[in-house]
Parts: structure tokens; sequence; C-alpha cells
């Protein structure tokens, strides 16, 4: 105002309008891909960045492909680690410049087939709910939990604009990840969903 004189004034910034309250926590951990983004090694921040700005069937479709990647050549595939990898691949698909590797496509196909034959092939019994390799009661907790985590996903991504059975598919497969890992027993773990879930997991 004058020599020696100063006014200062303030204005509220974008910062403060930021929903940082424990309800916004629950929705981000609520995302059918929150589980597959932090196991892949990203934090709160960068998930809820990446969910913002990929559609769900791309997040779906590299989540899978980099912890399939890790599962199946190790930590040492990865040149600059999974979140690195993630990120430049979605970065490129998002913009059509990359298309997923041809060993994911070739393991899609696979477990297609063996999907296939296995519905093909099952036939209910009393010793499907008899196998040595889980606990009854354990087999029935798996089922009940993968269950309700598929509907809850499936739900989430119908609300999103995914079409129903590209949806269903998607459902499936994270619901199987987040899921069965819990269940596996260090003796005799199944690898695969349907070893753990049978044919009502395709």
């Amino acid at each position: 105002k004058a020599a020696g004189s100063y006014t200062v004034r303030f204005q509220r910034g974008p910062h403060f309008d930021r929903t940082t309250s424990a309800a916004a926590a629950r929705e981000l951990r609520d995302s059918p891909f929150y589980d597959q983004l932090h196991t892949i090694g990203f934090d709160d921040t960068s998930i809820r960045r990446i969910l913002a700005a990929h559609k769900p069937r791309m997040i779906a479709e590299w989540a899978d492909i980099t912890l399939a990647a890790r599962e199946r050549n190790g930590s040492d595939f990865f040149t600059t680690g999974p979140e690195a990898y993630f990120l430049d691949n979605i970065k490129h698909a998002a913009k059509g410049m990359r298309t997923p590797p041809d060993w994911w496509r070739q393991m899609r196909l696979e477990e297609e087939k063996r999907r296939r034959e296995a519905r093909r092939d099952h036939t209910p019994s009393p010793a499907v709910e008899q196998r040595p390799s889980l606990d009854a009661t354990v087999e029935v907790d798996a089922r009940n939990a993968f269950e309700q985590c598929m509907s809850r996903i499936f739900s989430d991504l119908r609300e999103r604009g995914v079409p129903e059975e590209e949806a269903r598919e998607q459902a499936v497969r994270i619901a199987t990840m987040n899921v069965g890992g819990r269940f596996r027993r260090r003796d005799d773990a199944p690898q695969r969903a349907f070893d753990l879930f049978g044919p009502s997991a395709s």
C-alpha cells in the first residue's frame, strides 16, 4: 500500500477441494482392479490416476498380462519393473500402437481349450465334493467368496458401460486372481481357477 506497508490475499486452491475422506479410500479399494494394480506395485495415488485415465477393458487386460508375465518369467523379465511395463504397454495400447503379446494370446487359447474340455467331461458326483487337495469347508468358503467377488465386479463393470459378455469374462478372471490365492494350500496348491472352483468359474 505504501513504503513498508503490504497486504497479502490468499485464495483457496483446488488442492483443498480434493476428496481424501475415508469413504473415498474405501471406494478406491472397492474397484475390481485395485488388488491387481496394488499387486503389480502401484500405490493408491497411482491407482486412482490409472482408473481415471484408462478404460476398464484395457486396465483388466494389461493388468492380467503384467501379472501373468511375472508368474511365467519371474521378476527378471521386467527391465525397469512391472509398474513401468504396465504403464508403457497400456499407454501405447490406448493409442492403438500396441497389442497383447503372442504368448498371452496362446495362453488364453490353451486356457479356453481346457475350459471347454472340462465342461464337456464334467459330470457331477459325490467324489467332486471329496477332493483330497481341499478341505470341504475351505472349498465351500472359496466358492462363496468367488461368487460374491465375481458378482460385485460384474455389476461394477456393467455400471461402467462394459458389454455384458465382456464384463462377465473379466469378472471371472479378476475374481479368480483375487480370491484363488487366499484358498491355496502349500502342500497341494491348485494352479488354475478351474482346479479350485470347478466349471462354475467358467
